[in-house]
């Protein structure tokens, strides 16, 4: 047998364990893990218990209601796994990764914001109703994390601008550990960084932002009372590479305007510019998480425009953009998290008001790895296929 003919015959061998190897890894989906998502002087500390009389804690148990509407679309990189989930469409709600399951928390139509009802799914295709009352949290949801083992709620009373925490171990009994009005107005975000809770806001006269902390949602400090960053709202706050990123927004300076800046700090106090435009574009009402060693944003809005483009950096300050347009349609307020190895995307608005109670997640990576080896593995084979044909028939010549 002459050599091409083996090579040729190895190359064929090679390819077809390739493809024998690919019902394994389309198999294999990694188990869930959570993604959560020098000194200062303490100007003020405020210490306050739960109110005299607070509302008692919701304990009604829901029955296992659930709903599975597969959509089983794939578009663009991106699987529907339910069209309607069986809650009400919402935005401006929250996800959460706990104990093997998605939570979705609150949210509703942006112009009424805020919401209680708490859902939850092992595959982000059927749902169940834990918590009914839509009435639970009080008021707009500003952040949620694990911490501590148990899920964190921070919201706003709608009303008198009330700063509320509350979590719990179950998803059905939650209790209320703060209440305070010191806080006011003009939250911009909340996140949990090397085991505190950070809380950033703007001054009432919105010309200076403020940072406070906390260790147990119950006392909190006033870290910095004028941050370096540009005044804003509705940004969006990761944890990456054990560093505080800000990213994006709305700006107040001279009306309204929208920023694609990126901030960090390692400290949650100092902060630094790492970019003044971010490459991504000007958005606000985006998500943000981090995954697989990089910050991933999605969505979000500018101008009354929705965006469905999907972009991530290592370093904040380089960005790539793997999907112009995502397979799930336009949407600001949306929730995202990571889970079994996937970005998940849940819900949110579009610019005429409409919302969306659908899922979506990114196709496994270890599929999409296989297929673009494969096509690499194809071009080589024919290429070196028609080298050897070339040689071939020059030596017969």
């Amino acid at each position: 047998m002459k050599k091409g003919n083996i090579f040729a015959g190895l190359l064929i061998s090679l390819i077809l364990f390739h493809c024998i190897a690919a019902g394994a890894i389309a198999q294999r989906i990694s188990q869930g893990q959570p993604v959560q998502t020098a000194a200062t002087p303490e100007l003020r500390i405020v210490t306050l218990t739960p109110a005299a009389t607070p509302a008692p804690a919701p304990t009604l148990e829901m029955p296992a209601a659930s709903v599975q509407k597969s959509g089983k679309v794939r578009v663009n990189g991106w699987i529907q796994k339910t069209a309607d989930a069986g809650f009400s469409p919402r935005a401006s709600h929250l996800s959460l990764v706990f104990q093997d399951k998605i939570w979705v928390i609150g949210g509703g139509n942006p112009a009424v914001k805020g919401g209680g009802d708490v859902w939850n799914s092992a595959d982000g295709t059927i749902w169940k109703e834990v918590i009914s009352d839509c009435n639970t949290f009080g008021g707009y949801l500003l952040s949620g994390f694990i911490f501590q083992d148990k899920m964190w709620v921070i919201s706003r009373n709608g009303y008198d601008h009330q700063l509320m925490v509350w979590n719990s171990n179950d998803g059905v009994k939650w209790t209320q550990i703060f209440n305070s009005a010191d806080f006011y107005k003009n939250l911009a975000g909340c996140v949990l960084f090397k085991d505190r809770i950070w809380l950033i806001k703007s001054f009432e006269d919105k010309s200076k932002n403020s940072v406070f902390s906390s260790a147990d949602g119950v006392k909190w400090k006033l870290e910095v009372p004028a941050a370096s960053f540009n005044l804003r709202d509705s940004t969006a706050l990761v944890v990456h590479n054990d560093c505080l990123w800000m990213i994006g927004g709305m700006a107040f300076a001279d009306g309204i305007s929208y920023l694609d800046d990126v901030w960090s700090s390692r400290n949650g106090i100092d902060w630094q510019l790492v970019t003044q435009h971010g490459g991504f574009g000007k958005r606000a009402l985006h998500s943000a998480l981090e995954y697989q060693g990089k910050i991933w944003i999605t969505g979000g809005e500018c101008e009354k425009t929705c965006l469905n483009d999907i972009w991530f950096s290592k370093d904040g300050a380089n960005w790539g953009h793997p999907r112009k347009n995502a397979g799930f349609s336009p949407r600001f307020s949306q929730s995202s998290v990571v889970f079994k190895d996937r970005i998940w995307i849940i819900g949110g608005s579009d610019e005429d008001n409409h919302t969306f109670n659908d899922v979506w997640c990114s196709a496994p990576m270890g599929i999409r790895k296989f297929f673009g080896s494969f096509i690499v593995l194809i071009f080589v084979a024919i290429s070196i296929g028609i080298m050897l044909n070339i040689k071939r028939s020059a030596g017969n010549q």
